[in-house]
């Protein structure tokens, strides 16, 4: 603490306080002290406390305590973040009225309003929504938790979902799992703990009952993947993978490889579920070595690739079951220069378009999901005793050339 700091912290009369439009918006206050030396009697720094302050209009003067109980009184000028009683006094009115206008509230004569406004602007005033947290003893701030922000997908949604938030004035607290059940449990109890207005969630356990009883406080929105009992804004997972094999299907592919089966993932066991659909209901045989299990990131989608293409009987299409493992396929292809493999990746990524082919997308609208998950959380803050709905996005396929290559038969050990 400064020896500044302490002769205001050891004020003994009520300051006086006025707005007077100071230099830089801000706002003077004008303080008449006593301060006490605070050592006690015997120490060795007895009688050497120095108190630097402002006295009268701004002008320094240094003065020594003389010893324990020793006081002194000054005068110090110091300039502080305006306040609601600072603007109503710039304005002439009442404090009620100031904060009937940071309200937006209807009741403000329209004059009135804008002399408010013109004070707020020259005092540069801040609504402080820390004191208005622990006033109303709930923040203005919602809890957004997903995998990572590393994945293309959630990037695009976690920047949505604030968007939103910011325009309907609420603040944002993001958290990641990692995918992992332990960290998201820690995660959410931390949020809860903040009391935060509702959160959004990419869920990752199993069990998520232990929020049953945050319920009434802190609704939450599933987002991504389904959860029985909570509120959720998802995709038709089997439905667009379906479509998009049945795609390359109609170009006379019948050698479709699945990369990125990662059964921790609950989208894309389903997208799994939707590929085999798709070839059995085209009498095509579902072959194991077309489909390895493997994790859903690029580095494993890149060796998995490479190892499908030296396959005796290689695929002719290839089906990414999400972005980062579609990124991973991409950089396979391109370094054997194997751009006649077909593509299609569930997923948009940066620069899929720029590419040559460019990459055929299943795009999930991230925009569109982030925006229909704030709406619902709004919902469910007002009415949290609403029984959980269901809330479909559509897809859309991005054709950009590399989903329509016809098949091109090649064996092991060619190239194009």
């Amino acid at each position: 603490m400064s020896l500044f700091d302490l002769a205001l912290d050891n004020v003994v009369m009520e300051p006086q306080v006025w707005a007077n439009g100071a230099r830089d918006g801000a706002i003077q206050r004008d303080r008449f002290f006593t301060v006490v030396c605070p050592q006690e009697v015997g120490s060795k720094c007895a009688g050497r406390c120095l108190v630097e302050a402002g006295i009268g209009c701004g002008g320094r003067e240094r003065q020594r305590l003389r010893g324990p109980g020793c006081r002194i009184a000054g005068r110090v000028l110091v300039n502080v973040r305006p306040g609601l009683k600072d603007v109503a006094a710039h304005a002439g009115v009442s404090i009620k009225t100031v904060s009937r206008v940071v309200n937006n509230e209807a009741s403000v004569r329209p004059a009135t309003r804008m002399r408010v406004e013109r004070s707020i602007s020259e005092l540069d005033y801040v609504l402080d929504t820390r004191a208005r947290a622990l006033k109303s003893g709930v923040p203005d701030a919602i809890g957004v938790l997903v995998d990572t922000i590393a994945d293309p997908f959630f990037s695009s949604l976690v920047s949505a979902i604030e968007d939103r938030a910011l325009e309907d004035g609420l603040g944002v607290i993001f958290a990641s799992t990692g995918f992992d059940s332990g960290r998201e449990r820690s995660q959410l109890l931390r949020l809860t703990g903040q009391r935060v207005r509702g959160i959004i969630l990419a869920p990752v356990a199993r069990d998520h009952s232990y929020l049953g009883r945050y319920r009434s406080t802190t609704p939450v929105v599933m987002i991504d993947r389904r959860k029985e009992g909570f509120d959720s804004v998802v995709v038709d997972d089997n439905k667009a993978t379906r479509k998009a094999i049945e795609g390359f299907i109609s170009r006379g592919h019948t050698r479709i490889a699945f990369v990125g089966r990662d059964d921790r993932f609950s989208t894309i066991i389903q997208r799994a579920h939707g590929y085999d659909q798709a070839l059995i209901e085209h009498n095509i045989d579902v072959d194991p070595a077309m489909s390895p299990f493997s994790a859903a990131e690029a580095d494993s989608a890149r060796t998995v690739t490479t190892m499908l293409l030296d396959l005796q009987q290689p695929p002719t299409a290839i089906f990414a079951a999400n972005p980062r493992s579609g990124m991973g396929v991409v950089d396979a292809l391109h370094g054997l220069n194997r751009i006649d493999v077909a593509l299609i990746s569930f997923g948009d990524f940066a620069l899929a378009g720029a590419l040559k082919p460019g990459v055929t997308c299943i795009d999930q609208d991230p925009h569109r999901i982030g925006n229909a998950a704030i709406e619902r959380l709004t919902q469910l803050m007002d009415s949290p005793e609403t029984t959980p709905k269901e809330i479909l996005i559509e897809t859309e396929l991005l054709e950009r050339g590399s989903g329509e290559l016809p098949p091109c038969p090649i064996g092991k050990g060619d190239s194009q």
